[in-house]
């Protein structure tokens, strides 16, 4: 829902649909309404729309609260620990969009360790990107409208999951940047055919380029989808790429 005021911003629509009364009522109040749905039956669920920082374990999210296991030691996080923590998360899904060659079901603890100090470059890379992102839509909210809208789509998708406004079930999953990779490519899409141009000349090596990237790509899928052929292949692949994650190891 939060996409809809960004997309009227960018894009206002002409005539009666434009009307500010009309928008509401034909674009706004359906989704509200299967978003309220969605919610109820959330909350009916699991018992809150939310899952509560209690009864998520510092296993699948270390970002949660330090509490004391039974064997005398401590898990979880400080506030301070957790949010430096989550900008370090954004480097790891930003490296997920540009290289996917290392690739895992599973990040939990403690294969992407916790952010103890401010110097730590984790979490400068993760403030950098988020900066540069904001900065951008800004920048391009006049003059390239679709590679705003695309990165604005990013920030605001990725916002659900990312850890800074709610506490999820999960420090880090791939699974969770299906919906804002949407956002990256529309900006990277503009970004591509702002490079090539008009001359045939730039056209053509960067046409030539994407059939590479895209080849590459199906490519990583085919040679991906036989990890998961069955439970000793992927966690075996697992291993490899995650060999911190207390929960591959236990696999």
């Amino acid at each position: 829902i939060l996409i809809l005021p960004v997309m009227d911003a960018l894009f206002p629509a002409k005539g009666i649909e434009g009307q500010p009364g009309a928008r509401i009522v034909t674009g706004y109040l359906p989704l509200a309404g299967v978003a309220v749905a969605y919610l109820l039956v959330r909350r009916a669920v699991l018992g809150s729309i939310t899952i509560s920082e209690s009864a998520i374990a510092p296993l699948d999210n270390p970002l949660v609260p330090i509490t004391d296991d039974p064997f005398g030691g401590r898990m979880g996080a400080t506030a301070a620990e957790s949010v430096m923590t989550a900008f370090a998360v954004v480097v790891e899904y930003a490296r997920l969009l540009v290289w996917p060659a290392r690739l895992s079901p599973d990040y939990s603890y403690n294969q992407i360790p916790l952010v103890t100090s401010t110097l730590d470059g984790r979490f400068l890379g993760g403030v950098a990107l988020v900066a540069v992102c904001v900065v951008a839509v800004a920048l391009l909210w006049r003059r390239n409208r679709i590679a705003a809208f695309g990165l604005a789509f990013l920030a605001l998708t990725f916002s659900i999951v990312s850890n800074f406004l709610i506490t999820i079930g999960t420090i880090c999953a791939e699974r969770l940047m299906y919906l804002p990779s949407a956002g990256a490519l529309i900006a990277a899409a503009v970004g591509l055919e702002h490079l090539a141009g008009s001359a045939m000349a730039r056209r053509r090596p960067v046409a030539g380029a994407i059939a590479i990237l895209i080849v590459l790509g199906a490519v990583r899928t085919l040679t991906r989808n036989r990890d998961w052929n069955n439970e000793v292949t992927l966690w075996s692949a697992a291993v490899q790429a995650a060999p911190r994650s207390a929960r591959v190891q236990s696999e």
